[in-house]
């Protein structure tokens, strides 16, 4: 009885997964939106910021600069080549191409959620030189979606003993990447959650259709032979 629960659980989750990695951090995304539209976030904001700026010094803040690195346009265009080339060197066609694809739709949509929002970046002390708009967090949004996907794509073409440490790695440059914009001072953490919540939404989305694509052409490759 106990095993039939348990299977059924399981089933349950396999069917309706794409749906509740839409559906959780959609609705979170949404809470917070409300939230920021009616003010209801500087209690929460402030009280996060004042932490991460207790701990602000020379040497820290460097090592959050390079943090936040991480997401800029540049390193993620650089990394994204890099890929593109190593899978194509191997024969790879569709994880070479979802990469860059994916990178490019989530800039995207992030660009259109801050247009929608436009709320004004923190009014406080930024170590760097930032503009547009704060709400969600593009570098919260891309870490997710985009390192995430890499994550998914170590998972399912890595073999060997590296396999877990590097997704553990990968792993842990997202949180990394959003601290650093809140003690950086250009993001609220209200910002930080929802680019979170709306990459992770994302980023579900994204590798349903990557792993339809992916059954398709091997589909089609297994029919040719």
């Amino acid at each position: 009885m106990t095993g039939g629960k348990t299977r059924g659980v399981r089933l349950f989750f396999q069917k309706y997964r794409v749906l509740l990695g839409l559906g959780l951090p959609l609705t979170v995304f949404a809470v917070l939106a409300v939230l920021i539209v009616n003010d209801r976030t500087a209690g929460f904001d402030s009280a996060i910021y004042h932490f991460l700026s207790s701990m602000i010094t020379p040497q820290t803040t460097r090592s959050f600069i390079f943090l936040t690195n991480l997401c800029s346009p540049a390193f993620l265009i650089g990394i994204s080549i890099l890929l593109l080339a190593f899978f194509l060197f191997r024969h790879k066609l569709y994880p070479a191409l979802a990469i860059p694809v994916n990178l490019l739709l989530s800039s995207v949509i992030n660009t259109f959620a801050k247009s929608v929002f436009d709320r004004p970046r923190p009014d406080i002390n930024q170590l760097v030189d930032v503009g547009g708009f704060s709400f969600p967090s593009g570098h919260s949004f891309v870490a997710i979606s985009f390192y995430g996907f890499l994550i998914y794509l170590v998972a399912r073409y890595c073999r060997g003993r590296y396999k877990y440490p590097l997704m553990l790695l990968l792993f842990l440059v997202i949180p990394c990447v959003g601290i650093s914009r809140v003690y950086l001072g250009v993001h609220y953490s209200s910002d930080v959650l929802a680019g979170f919540s709306l990459g992770g939404a994302w980023l579900a989305f994204y590798i349903f259709l990557a792993e339809r694509v992916r059954h398709t052409l091997e589909e089609k490759k297994g029919g040719s032979r």
